[in-house]
């Protein structure tokens, strides 16, 4: 199934930003829609010139136009960037990505890491479809089952100003949730080796949306929240909380081989698409050669 959407560089998600603590993070936004747009970066310390908030840090990119944004990183940790012009409808359409800001010295302490992006996309109509069971049945982060800061055009969370110009619902009526911009089938397997400690980094970036994650066979131990270490790593948990905009990377021991879904608990999320097969092989050790002479 294809769908239509505005993304950064022509990627949904946008393009995974990777730096270094103390590096300088330098992009240029052209601006290829029809309306205004900004960036902001989620979670990041930043100059205030730098942060995308329209008419409070910068004037919204017209159409047409470009901006450079620049800044050092200078904490390490998991964090997102996003248009933070009529988000709503931006967002929802696609306009997002991960930011990942490595430690000065590699961290020892995991084998290897990947990205998750959960968000939705589209909106089905509210008169031929159930909501998700829980896409808003929580608050969010913001306090009223959305993202924080996060408007309609016409500065309400009521859904106006769809994708593309068409009606936007909240994520309770979203056409699909997704993973990494692919739903369902799409979603490509995670292949992980028995006995590996890999660390997830798992990005919120729907619009009004809580997601419960859980991995079949497993259980996850938070070890960051919002792009901070924790002092030592929460117990390990069937199910993980992540609100809008939040990012929680969490801990996987690998040590149940077998073919395993990482999803929500919402059968009805997990119905519209999000949901990864993660594949854990045994470690074959094959036995020495045993020679004789005759």
């Amino acid at each position: 199934q294809t769908v239509d959407a505005w993304t950064y560089n022509g990627q949904l998600p946008g393009p995974e930003i990777r730096a270094r603590v103390g590096d300088v993070v330098k992009v240029t936004f052209k601006n290829d829609l029809r309306e205004g747009s900004t960036v902001h970066w989620h979670g990041v310390d930043v100059p205030n010139a730098m942060d995308g908030v329209p008419d409070v840090t910068q004037k919204a990119v017209a159409p047409g136009g470009s901006f450079v944004y620049q800044f050092v990183v200078s904490t390490p940790g998991t964090f997102w960037y996003h248009s933070h012009v009529n988000e709503m409808t931006q967002v929802r359409s696609g306009l997002y990505g991960p930011l990942i800001v490595d430690p000065s010295d590699p961290d020892s302490r995991f084998d290897r890491e990947h990205t998750v992006v959960l968000a939705d996309i589209g909106t089905v109509s509210a008169s031929s479809s159930q909501p998700a069971a829980g896409a808003s049945a929580a608050p969010g982060a913001g306090g009223a089952g959305g993202m924080p800061g996060m408007t309609g055009s016409s500065g309400s969370t009521d859904g106006s100003g769809g994708m593309m110009g068409s009606p936007q619902q909240p994520s309770d009526y979203a056409a699909a949730f997704i993973m990494n911009g692919k739903a369902g089938g799409a979603v490509p397997e995670l292949a992980v080796r028995q006995g590996e400690r890999i660390r997830l980094r798992l990005i919120n970036a729907s619009a009004s949306a809580d997601y419960y994650m859980r991995l079949d066979g497993h259980q996850l131990a938070p070890v960051a929240t919002d792009g901070h270490d924790l002092a030592q790593p929460g117990e390990p948990a069937d199910l993980i909380r992540i609100s809008p905009a939040e990012r929680v990377d969490v801990l996987l021991n690998a040590d149940h081989p077998g073919v395993w879904a990482l999803h929500p608990a919402d059968a009805g999320q997990t119905g519209k698409g999000m949901q990864m097969t993660v594949r854990l092989s045994l470690i074959h050790i094959s036995e020495p050669t045993r020679q004789a002479e005759i």
